[in-house]
């Protein structure tokens, strides 16, 4: 008997399996996952952050599908995990990663599916319609995670760029707090694959308390600075005069412009990661709803984050096209002060223009895949593999 190049699980486990079902209908409706040993190789791919044992959930789930690819257990084994172009899987990832403008690739995994997949009956003990929307909702969790935090960490490396070309200042006063959020949430990620659960000693809702707090607030500087802005039509602007009613929102600062920028951005990233991971372990309690539920859980909440990124994103534009000019009082000053002033007001134009490129640039297309490859080692540990040449996959 020749294995299956591909198995097909069904996502949705009130709908057991028929002999007879054609897999190729279940992936065009997008209602199935599709596993298949993957063409990468692992040797010289990293891991995406810590391996996972041989008694975690995601393991396990691997484990199950091993013998329905007709692989066994004396070697290390590569499988790409991935949702067909049907599901849309690619809709949830901009939106927790705060609706970021990139291209997701699928993979075309539907092109990869030949006369020899099917649908297979679950080794004993585990039904396949239960294993379908459990390796699912591990995908999803991994998918949005991988590009969700690429894209969060691509920002901030393009907001500090631009903040020491143009010798700006951070306070980073919060970064304490959010980088326990942080550390909080992938610690989170990796009980749901490893226990397919929570636990309270993780303290994930003490540490996201802070980050909503700190969203909450940012939102309100968001709405004062574009109340700024509603007062600022004219089409030149003071630079002295622009510089002090931004800072005055909040009661900030100037100084404190770009950290309330930075922060803004990371404090409604680390929400919206943090929505997907609550409403995954929800899911995993009801391992009898479908895949589809977990969108229709989140995706007002991160509709209501992705606005107002969108928002900020609309102020650093406006922010960067506004043309700065020299106040009246600054032009009666000596001729050397005008020139500081001037100055000034050409690295405040330049920070406009580089935390807006920053905040609005392409996502990296590598890790905005609609799969990923995890090695299933001989001892049943698990790595999941950073992503490679997504042209590979095509």
């Amino acid at each position: 008997m020749i294995a299956p190049l591909c198995v097909v699980l069904p996502l949705d486990s009130r709908r057991e399996p028929q002999h007879g079902d054609n897999p190729w209908e279940t992936v065009a409706r997008g209602e199935g996952i599709t596993i298949r040993y993957s063409d990468q190789p692992q040797s010289t791919r990293k891991t995406w952050r810590m391996p996972l044992g041989p008694t975690s959930a995601l393991s396990r789930h691997l484990q199950a599908v091993a013998p329905m690819l007709g692989g066994g257990r004396g070697a290390t084994q590569l499988f790409r995990v991935e949702f067909p172009p049907g599901f849309n899987a690619g809709d949830l990832m901009p939106a927790v990663g705060g609706g970021f403008r990139g291209v997701v690739r699928s993979g075309n995994g539907a092109h990869r599916i030949d006369g020899q997949a099917r649908l297979i009956p679950g080794p004993a003990g585990l039904r396949t319609a239960a294993l379908g929307p459990m390796l699912g909702l591990m995908a999803v969790t991994i998918l949005t995670e991988m590009a969700a935090a690429a894209e969060q960490d691509r920002k901030l490396t393009a907001i500090l760029t631009t903040v020491e070309r143009v010798d700006a200042r951070l306070r980073l006063e919060s970064d304490a707090r959010l980088q326990t959020a942080e550390q909080t949430i992938r610690q989170a990620h990796a009980a749901l694959l490893d226990r397919a659960a929570i636990p309270e000693s993780v303290g994930l809702g003490a540490a996201m308390s802070h980050v909503q707090d700190i969203r909450n607030l940012s939102s309100v500087l968001i709405a004062g600075w574009e109340r700024v802005l509603e007062r600022q039509k004219r089409t030149e602007v003071p630079g002295s005069v622009l510089r002090k009613e931004l800072g005055e929102v909040g009661k900030i600062g100037w100084d404190g412009f770009t950290d309330a920028v930075r922060t803004a951005h990371l404090a409604n990233h680390l929400d919206s990661r943090r929505l997907v991971l609550v409403a995954a372990e929800a899911q995993f309690r009801n391992p009898g709803s479908p895949l589809h539920h977990l969108r229709q859980a989140v995706e007002a909440d991160l509709a209501e984050r992705a606005r107002d990124l969108d928002r900020l994103r609309t102020v650093l534009a406006r922010l960067s096209s506004t043309p700065l000019t020299i106040s009246a009082w600054d032009a009666g000053m000596l001729p050397h002060l005008i020139t500081d002033r001037a100055a000034e007001n050409a690295r405040t134009q330049a920070l406009f223009a580089g935390l807006s490129a920053a905040m609005t640039g392409a996502a990296d297309p590598a890790w905005c895949s609609t799969g990923f490859d995890a090695e299933l080692g001989v001892d049943g540990d698990v790595r999941i593999l950073e992503p490679g040449d997504q042209r590979d996959h095509e």
